[in-house]
């Protein structure tokens, strides 16, 4: 009798134990249908690294026509992409078929994957009328304008001195399919000439490539002017003038001008220069520039030199997350000369805290402490001046811009920096800088891969300093004390 019960219950747990096996396969089969078919993968990652963000999806739900992403290799090598990239490139879990999958699911079939072994197709370039291809690039073409955007496999990663930084899929691809599906395609000039900084990446990282690179990767067609000697491109929407160490001639200053009367923007990033015709414009502009340049007793990172600026409510940076802070280092203090008139209205949209204090430029003073000759803030450091004219017939205005920002905001060492929010607001800069009609104008910043550094300021960067230094220490000899008087009583 023992032993019936006993097979019994081992028939019993057997079963039970079946039952259970089958139903995990069955629930990881349902599971994995599931995340094939609606991605139904949960990011735990602090950049949302897998993730589309809501603009790209927006923008897939309404794309203006269809496009072909071609990846460029074999299904059968695609499907192995992931081992790759975990291998070689040391990211594990990115699989770069199903983001492309996912860009096809969620436009409703506009966006179509297909995939085009380089090694069977040996004129690739001839038929998309593209440079130099590499397996495991890709290739997006608009159906209806036949425009394609070649993307290379390296692209899709960012890369400085540091190593690996950035993932920059869906920035590429998502700025690709603007790109070629855009009736026409928005231009971003550099202004060059007068000593401004490059657009190609230099090791001090004191350079704009980043900047260039995001306005190309955003859908923008990118080029250099020198306003001395050329006019700008009929197709021109923003102008950049990166802190020029020579004047612009009046021409060159009557071109920026009516250009910005003619419904263009003009981005000036400012550092210590000082020019009579350029600094008499921004004057007439209502922002002045100041002798002085901004540190930080309390409101920065490292030391005084680096602050974080205070951004003030302005559509330009609504797009910004919180997840961390901007800096920019010794930035150019600004004064608002006229708050309005006539069609101009200036505003404050970046400042300095309560804490700062201004160095004049030309200070002999080496030490980066706060002294008596120092001015106290706080300051402005960052200004949009607003030019509005009205369609005589309809009575619909329309806005161009003059934004002034510190040039430190958006160096390539800075923007290569993921863990901060500058790559967030340079991506609103340009959004806020493209007319409402050009649908290309969307930036949408790299994602961090490197662990970000976790950095105090203010009042809890003091708070933890008394506590590391003045608390725990005298804390533990305490302790330590208490401990050893017991142990001699025993």
């Amino acid at each position: 009798m023992m032993n019936t019960n006993r097979l019994k219950m081992g028939g019993m747990a057997a079963a039970l134990t079946a039952i259970v096996i089958a139903a995990v396969i069955l629930v990881n089969m349902l599971a994995g249908m599931l995340t094939d078919r609606f991605f139904l993968k949960l990011d735990l990652t602090a950049s949302k690294l897998f993730e589309l963000s809501e603009e790209s999806a927006e923008i897939l739900r309404d794309l203006p026509g269809r496009a072909t992403i071609y990846l460029l290799m074999n299904e059968l090598d695609a499907a192995d992409l992931p081992r790759y990239i975990a291998s070689n490139i040391g990211i594990e879990g990115l699989d770069l078929v199903a983001l492309l999958e996912k860009y096809s699911s969620l436009s409703g079939g506009k966006v179509t994957l297909r995939y085009l072994d380089p090694t069977l197709n040996p004129t690739i370039r001839e038929d998309f009328n593209v440079g130099n291809v590499s397996r495991a690039d890709l290739l997006v073409q608009g159906e209806e304008t036949s425009r394609v955007k070649h993307i290379p496999f390296t692209d899709l990663f960012e890369v400085s001195d540091a190593g690996l930084q950035g993932y920059r899929a869906e920035q590429t691809l998502t700025g690709a399919l603007l790109h070629v599906l855009a009736e026409y395609v928005p231009r971003a000039v550099f202004a060059e000439g007068h000593g401004m900084l490059p657009t190609e990446f230099v090791s001090s990282g004191a350079s704009l490539a980043m900047l260039y690179d995001l306005f190309e990767k955003g859908g923008f067609s990118t080029s250099a002017v020198n306003l001395a000697d050329a006019d700008l491109p009929p197709d021109t929407h923003l102008v950049v003038v990166a802190c020029p160490s020579t004047d612009f001639t009046q021409e060159e200053i009557a071109k920026l001008d009516d250009f910005i009367k003619s419904g263009g923007n003009v981005l000036y990033l400012a550092s210590y220069e000082r020019n009579a015709n350029l600094g008499g414009w921004l004057t007439e502009w209502g922002v002045k520039m100041e002798d002085h340049f901004i540190l930080d007793d309390i409101e920065r990172t490292s030391n005084p030199t680096v602050i974080i600026p205070l951004i003030n409510a302005h559509e330009m940076f609504n797009s910004v997350g919180n997840h961390s802070y901007p800096w920019t280092q010794l930035p150019r203090a600004l004064t608002i000369a006229f708050a309005e008139r006539g069609s101009v209205t200036v505003q404050g949209v970046l400042g300095s805290s309560p804490y700062s204090y201004g160095r004049l430029i030309d200070s002999d003073n080496p030490s980066i402490e706060r002294t008596e000759e120092d001015a106290s803030g706080p300051f402005i450091i960052g200004t949009v001046s607003t030019y509005r004219t009205y369609d005589k017939n309809t009575a619909v205005p329309t806005d161009s811009y003059l934004v002034v920002l510190p040039v430190s905001l958006c160096f390539d060492y800075v923007l290569s920096t993921y863990a901060y929010l500058n790559n967030d607001m340079t991506g609103g800069i340009v959004r806020y800088l493209t007319p409402a009609d050009i649908s290309s104008g969307l930036v949408i910043p790299s994602k961090a891969l490197a662990n970000p550094i976790l950095t105090l300021t203010g009042i809890p960067s003091l708070a933890v300093s008394v506590f590391l230094v003045g608390i725990l220490p005298p804390g533990l000899f305490v302790m330590g004390l208490i401990f050893w008087r017991k142990r001699r009583k025993k």
